[in-house]
């Protein structure tokens, strides 16, 4: 038998219930009577959120009228609004309730009421209003003042709903009812509200799974597809929640079937206990592609799919890492409880390493591995072997055969399953990355020439205690291609998915879930933040250090031992969880208690910002960047002595940066608070003996 990677089964059924999905296009807005009417094409499987907004003010925000509507037709989805609604929904302070102000007339040729909806939007560029679609703005207006965009990704329509004169007799238009400009809430005989003169709604089609999840029953990992509709690229998050909670054991992956790449989530459902559950899809939809704290999201929670897991083999309390360097030890709980079993070991080649057997009475399975092959040699070292794939078969016992994904299995038939993946948890030395976006400050100049100073100081710093580093400079700017800047990126990834790097320190743009970016975004002649430009791949998020490195179940863990993400808001988002460290600080007597820690993790650091910096009030740029060299001289020079922390406040102290207040107002630091530059940072360092 050989295998490198765990084998995820194909919902077949579900992969064939997907189609190919376009934009949403052709919505419509109606009135009939004392209720809006919004429709717009469905395929039937879909679900929705609408969104309701009474006036294009800045400070007016979108309501949410439904969220996972379900499409109610396999041609056109309709969703009615009761005009009374709107009114409770607009409050007093909208122009919505004010009689006073103008509505927005369209030149429509025939109806009353009419759907906006174009791919070219526009906004003041002074920001006192948001962003609508272009032709909402009358013939003739004055463009000079304006700003244009693409329509926001993953609107499925603004539909926009302006009074004119009613020309289909069958409606009843604002203007057939006269009470409206003296009274707009006036209510009619028939006990219904008067409908607006003016509303925005918007519908989001909902990332979800198809709807043949529903009362399925799985049994070990499972790929299902997820339905994006058209704007896969603008979902930065997705979580599957089980039971309304996140699930650690799921992860966003591709598979390519039928000749076409599907993107969904692995669920590794063998890591769950069997019983019935919750099963619903969290997405997390960027609005535009500029990257800082005022980038517009919207969360979309898909509807609920109940879905039953009913396991052969679970691996519940399974360890994903080799944290003892003697040995390790194997356990899972068979659903047949009375039965023989063996456990195979095969390396990342496919070779066959060791392996034990014997016999259990009530479904527990534990056996502990030497660490060392059938010749006897240890398999210790991560260079040698990066992940081992353990396989375990058993009797099924009588009754078993079912039709789970994993297919029909005869009664008292052997299974073989493969168990989750296992690595050695360190490597001889952790490797550290220094990653910088190149062109951050011009290049050349003496702001650009500090710049590079610092970095080459952290690199060299590193050096000097004899720790592997590698400097990764970002290409940044449009001096650069696309192409050359995503492959700059795609470096930086797989030099942090080696299993060797195990320390990072990254300058430049960041977001609370993301870093990276193509470009500045200026205000005022100051950087604010940076922006991807089209075919962007310049970036990473926390999702994929979180599920590509840090909870990896499909190639294995590597956690980091210290990270510094030195951009604006990296602390504020997912990132320090991403590495596996809790937003709070420990001692070292919290990793060493088998209480607090039983899985005797390494004690490991994360260091961000929880908020922008380097604009106006944080100093000149020299103090700025020789903060950070000396930062690093100073962790090295008393590397026996000196935690990060201490590190940290020295340096502010040296260079006068800012305050004492400012600094540690915004620089957070999580985890073992005291690590030192090198500690920990060798595999014999941990666990202490």
């Amino acid at each position: 038998m050989k295998a490198k990677l765990v084998t995820l089964t194909t919902l077949l059924l579900l992969v064939c219930q997907t189609p190919r999905v376009v934009a949403v296009v052709d919505q419509a807005l109606h009135v009939q009577g004392t209720n809006l009417v919004l429709s717009w094409p469905s395929g039937g499987w879909e679900s929705y959120m609408v969104e309701f907004r009474p006036d294009l003010q800045a400070g007016t925000a979108w309501i949410q009228l439904t969220n996972a509507y379900p499409a109610n037709s396999t041609n056109r989805t309709t969703y009615l609004v009761p005009c009374c609604d709107l009114w409770a929904y607009a409050g007093s302070g909208s122009l919505f309730q004010n009689s006073d102000q103008p509505t927005l007339e369209m030149d429509v040729a025939a109806s009353a009421e009419t759907l906006i909806l174009q791919s070219l939007w526009a906004a003041p560029a002074n920001g006192s209003s948001d962003a609508v679609p272009l032709p909402l703005y009358p013939e003739g207006f004055d463009m000079s003042g304006l700003v244009f965009m693409e329509a926001p990704p993953g609107v499925a329509g603004t539909m926009a709903f302006a009074s004119a004169e009613n020309s289909d007799p069958g409606d009843v238009g604002a203007d057939d009812r006269g009470s409206s400009e003296a009274d707009p809430q006036a209510r009619l005989t028939s006990g219904g509200c008067d409908c607006p003169n003016m509303a925005f709604f918007r519908v989001w089609h909902i990332p979800d799974f198809p709807a043949g999840v529903s009362n399925f029953v799985f049994d070990g990992p499972t790929f299902i597809p997820v339905d994006f509709k058209d704007y896969r690229e603008q979902v930065d998050h997705l979580e599957v929640l089980l039971d309304g909670s996140p699930t650690d054991y799921a992860e966003y992956m591709s598979l390519y079937y039928n000749g076409a790449t599907n993107w969904g989530m692995g669920i590794y459902f063998d890591r769950l206990p069997s019983g019935n559950y919750q099963l619903q899809l969290r997405s997390t939809v960027r609005l535009s592609e500029e990257l800082s704290d005022d980038t517009g999201v919207r969360i979309l929670t898909g509807p609920v799919h109940p879905i039953v897991v009913d396991n052969q083999v679970t691996f519940t309390n399974w360890n994903d890492l080799i944290w003892d360097n003697a040995n390790f030890q194997f356990l899972a709980q068979t659903k047949n409880p009375v039965t023989d079993w063996t456990v195979d070991i095969y390396d990342a080649y496919g070779h066959w390493v060791n392996g034990g057997s014997g016999h259990t009475t009530n479904g527990l399975i534990e056996w502990t591995w030497d660490l060392l092959d059938f010749h006897g040699n240890p398999r210790d070292d991560l260079d040698y072997d990066p992940f081992f794939a353990p396989f375990i078969t058993f009797d099924a016992g009588s009754g078993s055969a079912g039709t789970s994904v994993n297919g029909p299995q005869p009664s008292s038939s052997p299974i073989q399953r493969q168990a989750p993946l296992t690595t050695i948890s360190y490597p001889d030395k952790g490797r550290w990355i220094v990653a910088y976006q190149d062109s951050f400050f011009e290049t050349n100049t003496p702001d650009g020439n500090l710049f590079v100073a610092a970095m080459n100081g952290i690199v060299g710093g590193i050096s000097l205690r004899g720790v592997p580093v590698q400097s990764l400079p970002l290409k940044f700017g449009t001096n650069y291609t696309q192409t050359e800047r995503n492959g700059s990126w795609a470096t930086l990834k797989a030099w942090m998915l080696d299993r060797g790097s195990r320390n990072l320190y990254y300058f430049g743009h960041g977001w609370a879930d993301g870093i990276g970016g193509d470009v500045h975004v200026f205000s005022g002649g100051t950087a604010v933040g940076g922006m991807r430009l089209p075919n962007s791949k310049a970036f990473i998020t926390s999702r994929n250090i979180r599920d590509e490195i840090t909870f990896n179940k499909y190639g294995g863990a590597r956690p980091y031992r210290f990270v510094w993400l030195d951009g604006c808001s990296t602390a504020k988002g997912s990132w320090p969880e991403a590495f596996g460290v809790n937003k709070g600080t420990n001692t070292l007597d919290f990793y060493t208690s088998t209480t607090t820690n039983p899985q005797r993790k390494r004690p490991s650091a994360f260091a961000g910002w929880n908020r922008a910096i380097g604009s106006q009030g944080w100093g000149t740029v020299r103090a700025f960047m020789l903060f950070r060299s000396e930062w690093m001289f100073e962790w090295q020079q008393n590397w026996g002595t000196k935690g990060v922390v201490a590190a940290f406040e020295d340096a502010r102290y040296k260079t006068g940066w800012v305050d004492f207040g400012k600094l540690w107002g915004a620089l957070c630091v999580y985890g073992y608070t005291e690590l030192r530059m090198n500690e920990f940072n060798n595999k014999s360092d941990w666990p202490p003996q």
